[in-house]
């Protein structure tokens, strides 16, 4: 039955590619199946491009800087064959400051130890269900206690490292919104990116 319906949308889908029509009319409200993030008809309306990205996936407000210069994107958010990559991962120089993206409060200390995904990192909370998600840093500048410490917008958080599940030094970032991960890139400042190592067709899915 899934399979049907799977191949009655791949169909629909490219008709109304070619004769213009909506697509809305033939296989329901896109809008609403984009609510699932691994939706089948939303990413393949995505990928045909019948719908603007932010028609599809309406961002909450929030405004985010960048936390460290970036260039490149080394991995964008999107599915892997071992899981759900939750974030972007820029290539830097190991060392390089990594300042917070927006005013908030320390959640919670990562530890290597305790992480061997993250390596050491840190969560930090801006409140209205919003957290941020920083992994692979060499060192922290804040430590065990630290824990509901304010901190403001800019302010240098930690260093770029590899600790962790890590091919080289990078920083890993990721946004949480009520306890989902979404594309940080859906909020952080446009700027060119070379994005030619990631996977899929849009680093701006997920939202």
């Amino acid at each position: 039955m899934i399979f049907m319906k799977k191949t009655a949308a791949v169909i629909l889908l490219f008709l109304s590619f070619f004769i213009n029509a909506d697509v809305c009319a033939f296989v329901g409200d896109i809008k609403e199946s984009c609510k699932n993030r691994d939706s089948y008809c939303c990413n393949l309306a995505l990928k045909l491009g019948f719908y603007p990205q932010e028609q599809l996936f309406p961002a909450p407000e929030l405004s985010l800087e960048w936390p460290v210069y970036a260039t490149k994107l080394s991995s964008c958010i999107g599915p892997r064959r071992l899981g759900f990559h939750q974030g972007i991962d820029v290539p830097l120089k190991e060392g390089t400051e990594v300042a917070v993206v927006a005013k908030g409060s320390i959640k919670r200390i990562i530890h290597a130890e305790s992480d061997p995904i993250c390596g050491n990192g840190i969560v930090i909370d801006h409140g209205k269900g919003i957290e941020t998600v920083y992994c692979h840093f060499v060192k922290h500048r804040f430590d065990w206690g630290s824990e509901g410490r304010e901190v403001r917008k800019g302010e240098t958080i930690g260093y770029v490292g590899s600790t962790g599940r890590s091919t080289g030094p990078h920083l890993h970032l990721g946004v949480k919104v009520n306890g989902v991960f979404k594309n940080p890139l859906c909020w952080l400042p446009k700027r060119s990116l070379d994005t030619s190592d990631c996977r899929y067709w849009d680093p701006y899915i997920y939202c």
